[in-house]
């Protein structure tokens, strides 16, 4: 919006969690990057930008959902699996004006999976809804540590695990995280399987 790319249209954070982060980051800007430093020096708190909302109370939600002029709905997605996402989806889906973004992954039998790889309905509270939206990934910006920072992290460990067990992601991604564990530290690293029985 302030290099024009975009109008200036109202956006919506309807996430109480991010909201409550956002203040703790604020408390501690010695921890933020050069570049976020500048973005508040020169625009102040994000929670008090002109055209944002936060909706840190249960009825903001349906303010937003009832609006029908175009704007910008920031919501946590937890894989579409529950939340106040539903209640955006159910509303913005049917409707191919509307674009529904996923930031990150959504695992294999998730609502937000089905979404975003191209089923023409959903169910969302005991209802089929039909997904007319505009369906787009940014799967790049997920929040999930990548291979060096989940060693770095690791090496921190004071006793080695007898096991380790990856438990998320695609399957080729957690093998290769489990070789990348095993070759490194040398540790026992296995990939979950549904069902499985653990090895110990």
């Amino acid at each position: 919006m302030e290099s024009g790319e975009i109008p200036r249209i109202p956006v919506f954070a309807d996430s109480p969690m991010a909201i409550k982060a956002v203040e703790v980051f604020l408390k501690h800007e010695e921890e933020c990057s050069d570049e976020t430093c500048r973005l508040i020096r020169q625009y102040g708190s994000p929670l008090h930008w002109p055209g944002f909302t936060f909706a840190s109370t249960s009825g903001e939600p349906k303010k937003m959902t009832a609006n029908q002029f175009p704007s910008i709905i920031i919501t946590s997605c937890r894989m579409a699996t529950g939340g106040r996402i539903l209640h955006h989806l159910a509303q913005r889906l049917p409707d191919p004006k509307n674009t529904v973004i996923f930031i990150g992954f959504q695992a294999p039998g998730t609502r937000g999976f089905t979404i975003k790889s191209g089923a023409s309905e959903v169910r969302i509270f005991s209802d089929t809804v039909p997904i007319r939206a505009q369906i787009a990934m940014l799967e790049q910006f997920s929040d999930h540590a990548d291979t060096p920072e989940l060693l770095e992290w690791l090496r921190t460990f004071v006793n080695q695990p007898e096991v380790t067990y990856l438990v998320h992601g695609e399957p080729a991604a957690a093998s290769l995280l489990r070789d990348a564990i095993k070759k490194e530290l040398g540790w026992n690293v296995q990939v979950a399987e549904w069902m499985g029985k653990a090895i110990l």
